[in-house]
């Protein structure tokens, strides 16, 4: 399968490529997902005890994994670092991610989900998200599914408005879904038709 045309996103701070993670990006997407569960512990059900995505060769493996199987894709947004010497190719630094997946049984096949989505503070605001969620899509679709869900924080009013910028729909709330540190955390679960 054809992987999603990146995106050149123009910010403040420079250019960003929002694009499917390659291997190289082993390294910083252990350091970002760290970041993330560290950042917002309420907003994912994973939190740090679960060591194996911090871990050298964890990305590298579910890249090839979901590549091979067609069943996943991680995107990052890549902020470009120019070089001194303008000759070589710029360094990047990652920025944030998301991923999708596609369900794989027989009979679920035609849907999936989206996880992970995570933004540095410094570059919230900016319509990374948006960007990101769109290449998303786009695999999905050009894998046939017919729909995609996700779940975010109740409280968590911005990232609610990107989603539904994008079309996704409330169709239930977990209660409860996530504890931590003494606080219950609902989900919002949101469906979109492709």
């Amino acid at each position: 399968m054809t992987l999603p045309a990146p995106i050149l996103h123009k910010t403040p701070r420079g250019l960003i490529t929002i694009r499917p993670a390659v291997e190289q990006d082993d390294a910083q997407l252990g350091v970002l997902r760290k970041e993330a569960l560290t950042d917002a512990p309420t907003a994912f059900g994973a939190d740090l005890s679960y060591t194996a995505p911090f871990e050298s060769g964890y990305w590298v493996d579910k890249i090839r994994k979901d590549t091979e199987a067609g069943s996943g894709l991680v995107i990052v947004a890549a902020l470009a670092m120019p070089n001194s010497d303008g000759e070589t190719p710029p360094a990047e630094t990652l920025v944030g991610m998301t991923g999708i997946y596609r369900n794989m049984g027989a009979k679920s096949r035609h849907s999936g989900g989206i996880w992970g989505v995570y933004v540095q503070p410094d570059f919230r605001g900016q319509h990374l998200v948006d960007d990101m969620m769109a290449l998303c899509l786009v695999w999905a679709k050009a894998l046939g599914l017919r729909m995609v869900k996700l779940a975010v924080a109740s409280d968590n009013a911005a990232a609610l408005r990107v989603y539904m910028r994008h079309g996704f729909r409330v169709y239930g709330v977990e209660p409860a879904a996530i504890h931590y540190d003494g606080v219950d955390v609902d989900l919002v679960l949101m469906t979109k038709w492709i």
